[in-house]
């Protein structure tokens, strides 16, 4: 809903405790509301159509939306288009998002090759004879 000659704030203020009370009584599993700086939303998450029919029709719910400062939109779904329980999909982390992995401790230890003359015989032999 969006600010009218009053706030629309202040309507979410006086209705809220009224609007989750009905919904929750109706089956809604889920709410919210959100305020911005040209109105405020108020989610509610019902399992089935038939519920949220059920609270649509509450005549507490209607006087409520009655007294709202600027006229009232209903949408079913999460935001126009992405239907019902369909959340909008969190975006990719900026930038690269990679943190380093852990090294596995049971890595084999390699010799340093470039030091050959280090190796002692036995050790030469076991490092050739590991399969590969």
């Amino acid at each position: 809903m969006t600010n009218g000659p009053s706030s629309a704030r202040a309507w979410a203020d006086a209705h809220a405790d009224t609007l989750v009370k009905a919904g929750l009584g109706e089956g809604a599993v889920d709410w919210d509301w959100h305020h911005f700086g040209w109105g405020s939303v108020f989610e509610l998450e019902f399992l089935d159509e038939s519920d949220f029919e059920r609270f649509r029709r509450l005549s507490v719910v209607e006087a409520a939306l009655d007294a709202a400062p600027a006229r009232v939109e209903v949408y079913r779904g999460r935001g126009g288009t992405s239907g019902k329980r369909a959340p909008r999909r969190p975006r990719p982390v900026a930038g690269a998002g990679a943190v380093a992995l852990p090294v596995p401790e049971d890595l084999p230890v390699v010799p340093d090759l470039w030091h050959p003359l280090e190796l002692t015989l036995g050790e030469l032999a076991s490092f050739a004879s590991q399969p590969v």
